[in-house]
């Protein structure tokens, strides 16, 4: 049997594999007020001063002005998805946020997961998976481990580690926080490939693929409509997440061959335990010789859970 040791950390809501639907283009102002979801506000307005990662975005260029007001736009007229980002934004933001500080990443890279995943463990269509959006082979270049059994591209902790240590690269690589994001979004050999043939580093010249030249902007409307929702005439009391659940982290030692047997052991539902650890992919886990995994469970009670803390402080 598996050594099992516990820790009690406090977990948000379920990691998400919800595929949000594609926000569509608005042309107009009739578009914002009358597409179907009611705006009582329509104000496009962008904060003064706006920057991204502390580098400076000009909006008096006027091109620039309005390609990120039209994707603020879109989540004007999109409000029930803008609602589920903002709640999830809510919820992954105190677990996201501390590592980014701690590998002194800009917090304002916290809006290219958002842009990447919508903040939810999906798979795009070329096989990127997780918050984050990694690539298989980029994955495993930045130590996650994707098995038979594992994937941790849907390790939230794990991967935001690794993306901090690929946007870090990235950096030392541009010495720009704007190029990092395009290079994110389109890779840097094609990155490289533009910047040679333009003789600019300047992201706001250069002329990139449609899908990278709108990245940023994209990413730009999110930090907007997340960092004030008010301002746009989303109400905050709307906002409302589920409370944090406790957790107990099991630290498995061994392999688990039936992961059924292994929730009911620990009063949970293998459903349940899929939704906390989406990182096991199968129906049994598999540890190596010298290895080990930290599963949450639900921690069962208030009572259990005290003489834990109090054994994990000693």
């Amino acid at each position: 049997m598996s050594k099992l040791v516990y820790f009690l950390v406090p977990l948000g809501i379920l990691l998400s594999g919800v595929t949000l639907v594609n926000l569509q283009e608005a042309d107009s102002l009739h578009d914002l007020k009358y597409m179907g979801d009611h705006l009582s506000v329509v104000n496009t307005d962008l904060p003064p001063g706006l920057t991204f990662c502390g580098e400076y975005v000009p909006l008096e260029k006027m091109q620039v002005k309005k390609r990120i007001e039209r994707e603020l736009k879109k989540h004007l007229i999109h409000t029930a998805n803008t609602r589920l980002i903002l709640r999830r934004a809510n919820q992954y933001r105190p677990l996201i946020m501390p590592i980014l500080r701690k590998h002194q990443i800009p917090e304002d890279l916290f809006y290219l997961a958002v842009a990447e995943s919508m903040l939810s463990n999906a798979t795009s269509s070329k096989g990127a998976s997780g918050f984050w959006q990694f690539m298989p082979t980029t994955a495993r270049e930045y130590g996650l481990e994707i098995s038979p059994t594992i994937d941790e591209r849907y390790h939230l902790e794990k991967a935001t580690e690794a993306a901090c240590q690929y946007l870090k690269a990235s950096y030392k690589r541009y010495g720009s926080w704007t190029l990092v994001a395009a290079s994110y979004n389109m890779g840097p050999t094609g990155l490289d490939n533009a910047i040679k043939a333009q003789g600019t580093k300047d992201f706001y010249s250069l002329k990139l693929n449609r899908e990278t030249g709108n990245y940023l902007y994209r990413i730009l409307g999110l930090k907007c409509v997340l960092d004030n929702p008010a301002r746009y005439g989303i109400r905050i009391n709307d906002l409302k997440t589920r409370p944090g659940q406790v957790v107990a982290k099991v630290e498995a030692t061994e392999s688990i061959h039936d992961l059924e047997a292994f929730a009911k052991a620990h009063h949970t539902t293998v459903e349940e335990l899929r939704a906390l650890n989406p990182w096991i992919t199968a129906a049994r886990l598999e540890v190596p010789p010298h290895k080990s995994y930290k599963i949450a469970v639900p921690a069962v009670d208030a009572a259990s859970a005290g003489p834990l803390l109090t054994a994990i402080s000693k």
